[in-house]
C-alpha cells in the first residue's frame, strides 16, 4: 500500500465511509438515494428508496431526538418501523450492505407518526388535569374525589333511584324497598326545600 492510498483510506474512514480492506477489488455500494416516507400510522412508519445495484441488503436506523430507538436489516428497498409513539417525530436513514463493504448512511428523512403526543407536559392534552377548581363549584369535598364524574356530586342515593351510595349500581327505589315498606301504601310526595 502506498502512502497516498493509506492517506485516502484514512480520510474515507474519518468521513464515516467504510472501505474494502481485503484488497479483492470490491468497492462499497452506493448509498441509497431518494429515501422517502411511503406511509404512516399512529405507531408505524414505512420508508422506501431506490434500489442499489450491487447491494446485498440494506441496514436502517431510526432516531428520535438524536437517540437511536430502533435498527434493522432488510433485503428489499423498503422498511416498516413499528412500535413507535403516536404524534412523534423520527429521523430515518439507511445504507447499502455490500459483499465486503458498506455504503455511507443516507441523509436522514424526518417523519412524524399520526395522532397526538401524550406528553404529560403538553398543555393541550394533559394526563392529569388540575380538577381542584371544580371541587367548590360542584360541592365535592377534595378527600372524596376519585376522578369519576357524577351526575349529582355528594348525593348518597334515595329519590326515584337508589344507588346505594356513591358509585353503586342504580335500580328503581321500589325494587330496593323492603316487603313491609312496599305494603305500607303509596309514598307521599314532598316538595324539596328551596
Amino acid at each position: 500500500m502506498t502512502i497516498a492510498s493509506a492517506i485516502m483510506a484514512l480520510l474515507l474512514c474519518a468521513c464515516g465511509e467504510q472501505t474494502n480492506t481485503d484488497n479483492t477489488g470490491d468497492t462499497a455500494p452506493e448509498a441509497p438515494s431518494r429515501v422517502a416516507l411511503h406511509s404512516r400510522t399512529t405507531t408505524s412508519l414505512t420508508f422506501q428508496w431506490s434500489a442499489v445495484s450491487n447491494a446485498k441488503s440494506y441496514e436502517w436506523r431510526i432516531t428520535q431526538g438524536g437517540t437511536q430507538v430502533q435498527d434493522g436489516k432488510v433485503n428489499s428497498r423498503n422498511a416498516t418501523v413499528s412500535d413507535l409513539k403516536p404524534g412523534t417525530e423520527y429521523v430515518f436513514s439507511v445504507r447499502s450492505i455490500g459483499t465486503n463493504a458498506n455504503s455511507a448512511w443516507s441523509e436522514g428523512v424526518s417523519a412524524t407518526t399520526e395522532g397526538s403526543s401524550t406528553d404529560p407536559d403538553d398543555p393541550v392534552n394533559p394526563d392529569n388535569p388540575d380538577l381542584s377548581q371544580y371541587y367548590s363549584q360542584f360541592g365535592i369535598p377534595e378527600a372524596e374525589e376519585d376522578g369519576v364524574a357524577r351526575a349529582f356530586p355528594g348525593a348518597e342515593g334515595g329519590g326515584m333511584y337508589a344507588t346505594g351510595g356513591r358509585g353503586g349500581s342504580t335500580s328503581p327505589a321500589w325494587k330496593t324497598a323492603t316487603p313491609k315498606a312496599r305494603s305500607a301504601g303509596p309514598a307521599r310526595r314532598t316538595t324539596p326545600a328551596s
